[in-house]
């Protein structure tokens, strides 16, 4: 049968035009003096163009707090920065008084009060009272305290230590981030530590320090008059972000809604859940980080890797104690990319429609899929099983039926293995307890003596004693070799 033909849509973004001032690609962190940050440089001008709340998750040590200083120093925005592991209500409101009603409080500001904030950075966020944490919610959310607006303050950014052990590091005090409060993030940026800088950065780090960024305007020689051939302030960058971003979502909006959400159903099926919420700032985050991308002159910027690396920095599971793995992340990011540019009649799209693993293997084979695809299906269906006798039972399965096709090696190989002890079972014993388990033993050789020597007898003779010890864990056998022999009936293998 042949494959039907796959219509890609166009994803290719109008790049602003450079001035003299924009001629050579922009790097922010550079400009702020930082190593190592380059590849976070359009995760940052994202989330400055959108106003949006970010959290840095890192060890001590690695600059979190520097950078966010010097992101408000040019901007040239009031920064309050506060220790969430020493922070009181009261640092925040100010001092509560009544009002003049005698009826309620108002608020006498001091001069670390949050009110007159443009910059917001909360450290330590995740060593605070947890009462106080609930309190935080409106601030980094809704720019809101005490139920009063906050019209000045526009960036919330906060960081962490990761819980639990990292680059063998344990912080004792630190709690996993409560996930709603995560979730009101639109950022989570890892960022880098020792192991992740080059050599070179670590020599410039270890050489240099974190030199004090150039005057906005001057460029890195001090020498350079304001506005005459240095990079624009960085003001007028995050302003040009903003409306690239705007633009990428009005020219692209439609496929990336489409991505997100083919992307938060793959998520969903890896046990990564994302919420509504999620899904919606998902589509606002790749749309400003291409936009970041492309004013800062990034040859490269492709909506498809933009897509990626504005996924990879926006998942609220990161700052969790069991992070997802990035080859799962990026794997799911890829999948869900190549079905937002097929038109709705496309292979890929019928496929991942469907939602059963098993079914969606048996609809490649309908629709003729090449073998490269048709082993990735198989492969996934398989490691989909909620157990192993299931797991060993439809490889067995898909080895019989797909014996004369040619899947790649990657996939034969898995598929071979985890087939083997049906294939090949073993004759040998091994020691059982009393109790349960052997109770479940027993019953199995008894439905195993009571099977004839036709084919459908051999085929659940073959999965009995091929899985048997994993079975006898299980209750449900029988209804594990019931959904065995379904998947034999739906793929005609026979005995």
């Amino acid at each position: 049968m042949a494959t039907p033909t796959r219509t890609r849509r166009s994803t290719r973004t109008a790049r602003p035009r450079r001035t003299t001032a924009t001629a050579e690609p922009r790097s922010l962190s550079t400009e702020l003096g930082l190593h190592g940050w380059q590849e976070l440089d359009p995760v940052l001008l994202a989330s400055l163009a959108l106003e949006a709340p970010l959290l840095l998750v890192g060890a001590h040590g690695t600059a979190k707090s520097l950078v966010t200083e010097r992101v408000a120093g040019a901007l040239g925005s009031e920064l309050r920065h506060y220790n969430a592991s020493l922070l009181n209500y009261d640092d925040l409101v100010g001092i509560p008084v009544p009002a003049d009603d005698g009826l309620s409080l108002q608020y006498l500001g001091t001069a670390g009060a949050v009110w007159d904030a443009e910059f917001l950075f909360l450290d330590e966020v995740n060593r605070c009272r947890p009462d106080l944490q609930n309190k935080l919610f409106p601030l980094v959310h809704e720019r809101r305290l005490a139920g009063e607006e906050l019209p000045r303050l526009r960036h919330r950014w906060a960081a962490i230590n990761p819980p639990g052990e990292s680059e063998g590091q344990t912080y004792l005090g630190v709690e996993e981030l409560d996930d709603a409060l995560a979730d009101r993030f639109w950022f989570v940026v890892p960022v880098p530590g020792w192991r992740q800088l080059s050599r070179d950065d670590r020599v410039r780090l270890v050489r240099d320090g974190a030199p004090p960024p150039a005057p906005a305007g001057t460029g890195a020689d001090p020498e350079t008059p304001p506005g005459d051939g240095g990079p624009p302030p960085l003001a007028e960058l995050v302003a040009a972000a903003a409306a690239a971003a705007e633009a990428v979502e009005g020219l692209h909006g439609e496929a990336v809604a489409n991505y997100v959400v083919t992307l938060v159903d793959q998520l969903d099926q890896a046990e990564v859940t994302l919420s509504p919420r999620r899904a919606r700032i998902l589509l606002k985050a790749v749309c400003a980080v291409h936009g970041a991308r492309l004013v800062a002159g990034d040859e490269d910027a492709s909506l498809e890797t933009s897509a990626e690396l504005a996924l990879l920095h926006a998942l609220p599971q990161r700052a969790s104690l069991v992070t997802p793995p990035t080859a799962q992340v990026v794997a799911a990011h890829k999948q869900a990319w190549e079905l937002a540019v097929v038109d709705e009649g496309g292979v890929l799209r019928q496929l991942l429609d469907e939602p059963d693993l098993v079914r969606r293997v048996q609809l490649g084979v309908e629709l003729g899929v090449d073998d490269d695809l048709l082993g990735r299906l198989a492969l996934r269906a398989v490691g989909g099983q909620r157990t192993t006798p299931l797991t060993d039972g439809l490889a067995f399965v898909f080895t019989r039926v797909f014996a004369d096709r040619p899947l790649n090696p990657a996939s034969w190989g898995p598929l071979v293995e985890s087939a083997r002890q049906i294939l090949t079972p073993s004759v040998g014993s091994r020691g059982v307890p009393q109790g349960a388990q052997l109770d479940r033993v027993r019953a199995i050789e008894a439905y195993c003596a009571g099977l004839d020597d036709s084919p459908r007898s051999n085929l659940e003779r073959a999965f009995l004693q091929g899985c048997r010890m994993w079975l006898t864990i299980f209750d449900d056998w029988p209804e594990q070799l019931a959904q065995f022999l379904e998947w034999c009936d739906t793929f005609g293998v026979e005995g």
